[in-house]
């Protein structure tokens, strides 16, 4: 798992604790090994004023390693949570940019090796066939 700077707390979590139930080792690496700030979107804010979301701090988190320390052959599949945390990611030059086109809806997009889903809350979509295409790819837990 790549994690950033803003990266969503809801996402990260999901993420991170559906993988370990489903037995997999997770190493979640950041461009730098540093303690960094997740954020918590809020529909409509705390007090249900805003137009769109409210953008809160979220839980700190310190990743096992940097970019430079990771070797992408040595691992079977990669999660990388949404928030503004990608945003950062992809001007990295360590993070191989895919180009893409915008789909809305409420399943989960599978193109190739990638899995999407378009927002919160739709984790569990995003999830599920994540770990159907790993089951599919004949990718076990170690």
């Amino acid at each position: 798992m790549i994690i950033e700077e803003s990266t969503s707390s809801g996402h990260h979590d999901y993420g991170y604790f559906r993988m370990l139930e489903e037995g997999f080792d997770v190493t979640v690496a950041a461009p730098k090994k540093k303690p960094l700030r997740t954020v918590v979107h809020m529909p409509f804010g705390l007090d249900g004023t805003w137009d769109t979301f409210q953008e809160l701090p979220g839980f700190i988190i310190v990743p096992d390693a940097s970019l430079d320390e990771i070797d992408p052959s040595a691992f079977a599949a990669l999660v990388i949570p949404g928030g503004r945390g990608p945003e950062h990611l992809r001007v990295d030059n360590r993070c191989l940019a895919a180009g893409c086109i915008w789909v809305q809806t409420r399943e989960a997009v599978v193109d190739g090796n990638i899995v999407t889903a378009g927002r919160r809350p739709d984790y569990d979509v995003w999830m599920r066939a994540f770990v159907s295409l790993l089951k599919e790819r004949g990718i076990k837990p170690a």
